[in-house]
């Protein structure tokens, strides 16, 4: 199945997200929690990315024939049924963090900010590079 035009142009947008949050993750959790405004954006561009990540599944579930579930997280499960991705569990972690900023955005920690940038943004690399080669070949 030839790549469908929206999600090429959403998985490309997440690599401009996560371009960006590479940008901002240097220096440190000390320098990190030294600006708010990096903080802020940084809060924001992870929250864009999983959305972009939720968009995308459930495009590609109508695409291959199935109804995206209620649930975000519960999408990335049905696509890795269906063969699409190997990773749901941590991409539901990624929706579940969002969940977090978005209902609780008073209480986000710095110093998960922090470890995400550090630790986590290859989680969105891999999901596009699995949805892009389950195109590819199907």
């Amino acid at each position: 199945m030839p790549i469908n035009g929206i999600i090429a142009k959403k998985l490309e947008l997440l690599r401009e997200q996560v371009k960006l949050l590479h940008a901002w993750s240097g220096g440190g959790l000390a320098a990190l929690q030294a600006d708010e405004l990096r903080q802020r954006a940084i809060e924001r561009t992870l929250q864009v990315s999983v959305e972009i990540m939720i968009d995308v599944s459930q495009r590609l579930l109508a695409v291959i024939g199935d109804l995206p579930a209620e649930q975000a997280g519960e999408n990335f499960r049905k696509l890795e049924q269906a063969g699409v991705i190997q990773a749901a569990a941590a991409y539901a972690d990624m929706v579940k963090f969002r969940n977090f900023i978005v209902h609780c955005y008073d209480r986000v920690d710095i110093a998960i900010l922090h470890d995400l940038t550090q630790r986590r943004l290859s989680d969105f690399d891999r999901f596009g590079e699995e949805i892009q080669r389950y195109c590819e070949t199907h």
